[in-house]
């Protein structure tokens, strides 16, 4: 089956909604009250240089730090970000104040660079990858953790991206 061709255009804020495969619940909270990058498994006493203990990441360290990783290389307008328990919705836009650049850009020099429009895609591909291969080490499983492609949708005002965030923070499952 093939996809939809993707067209982003500057300026316009896009939602993106992506499931969990067999919409597990593989998103949910599962930190320390007293130190939320911390898993609820990993002791107290983990984050002390002076012992032994590798440090447990919960799932909201796990998707935070993808999140930051991928906005270092392929920064985008990230408007909002959130993680339900078996699915995620995200919000973005590009400017010209999102290319890095030829010197900073990887792919400046390629054929794959075709500017900013492809930043979000190239932002989720990454952050994506970064969560699926956490998330999967953290529970000792393998193969996918994404059910499907991003489902991608332009917000054509802002009257619809503030309902498309409000959705997305109520919508628990």
């Amino acid at each position: 089956m093939g996809r939809r061709l993707r067209q982003i255009r500057k300026h316009a804020v896009y939602e993106t909604v992506q499931g969990i495969i067999d919409r597990q619940f593989m998103f949910k909270p599962d930190h320390r009250k007293e130190n939320i990058l911390l898993s609820a498994l990993s002791p107290p006493s983990a984050l002390d240089p002076s012992n032994d203990f590798t440090p447990i990441p919960s799932t909201y360290n796990i998707i935070g730090a993808a999140i930051g990783r991928a906005l270092r290389e392929v920064p985008v307008r990230l408007h909002c970000y959130e993680a339900n328990l078996n699915h995620k919705h995200s919000a973005e836009s590009v400017d010209d104040s999102c290319c890095l650049g030829a010197d900073k850009c990887k792919w400046a020099k390629t054929p794959l660079c075709s500017g900013v429009e492809n930043h979000p895609f190239r932002f989720h591909q990454r952050v994506n990858s970064v969560i699926a291969q956490q998330i999967n080490a953290k529970y000792g499983r393998e193969g996918h953790l994404w059910a499907s492609a991003d489902r991608v949708t332009e917000c054509l005002d802002d009257t619809k991206a503030e309902e498309r965030l409000f959705y997305a923070m109520t919508n628990v499952v």
